[in-house]
């Protein structure tokens, strides 16, 4: 994680800059677990160079699957991601390898595992922005043309998706709409390239200006 509340405690990402105290509990884990043991990195804290290092830790304690976002701490989500160190990871791990990062159509999925070779995709964001990427990757990976939602489509999982997380807090509706703008930051990128969607999203203060929107 490179959120700076996060990596300012030494956790998440701030980890990569401790590279001995990380050494420590990798061992200590794997350890203490009996089935099998995953973990999920960047390359690095400043520099993606740094990976090598990294690697060469992650090598020492058995680890059954490494999942890899290409990109380090310091360029958070605003870079392109750097697919050589995900390779370099493939052809060194006798484990499977996963590609994460920037994963957000099937156009960008299919490429980053045509670039590293992984054993398969890990989707964060991209999964909010387009639940049905999930399907299209599997459809186009046998044969199949994969199918685009509808606006319509897009509508009821806003709809669905509002519903849903209405229940993982004490609800308020004011404050759910501030919630719920969050995720169409990443929604409005697969519905409006230009932004005029975004734009206006984030201005709405009120269920009843955000479903306008929406609609």
């Amino acid at each position: 994680c490179p959120a700076p509340v996060v990596c300012n405690k030494s956790a998440g990402g701030g980890l990569l800059r401790k590279l001995d105290h990380l050494d420590v509990i990798l061992g200590s884990l794997r350890e203490a677990i009996s089935g099998r043991f995953t973990v999920k990195t960047r390359l690095g804290y400043h520099e993606a160079d740094e990976f090598a290092a990294v690697l060469e830790i992650f090598s020492r304690h058995a680890i059954d699957a490494l999942s890899i976002h290409g990109r380090t701490v310091a360029e958070r989500y605003r870079t392109p991601i750097h697919p050589n160190w995900i390779r370099q990871a493939v052809e060194q791990f006798p484990c499977p390898v996963f590609a994460n990062g920037n994963v957000v159509s099937v156009e960008t999925g299919r490429a980053l595992h045509a670039q590293t070779n992984a054993a398969g995709l890990m989707i964060g964001r991209g999964a909010i922005r387009n639940p049905w990427l999930f399907g299209q990757l599997r459809d186009t990976y046998e044969g199949r043309a994969h199918t685009s939602p509808t606006l319509g489509d897009v509508y009821h999982y806003i709809k669905a998706l509002y519903e849903e997380t209405k229940r993982t807090t004490r609800f308020s509706e004011a404050k759910h709409v501030q919630k719920v703008k969050k995720y169409l930051v990443f929604i409005a990128q697969g519905i409006d390239p230009a932004g005029a969607f975004e734009h206006a999203i984030r201005r709405v203060k009120t269920p009843e200006a955000f479903w306008e929107q929406c609609e």
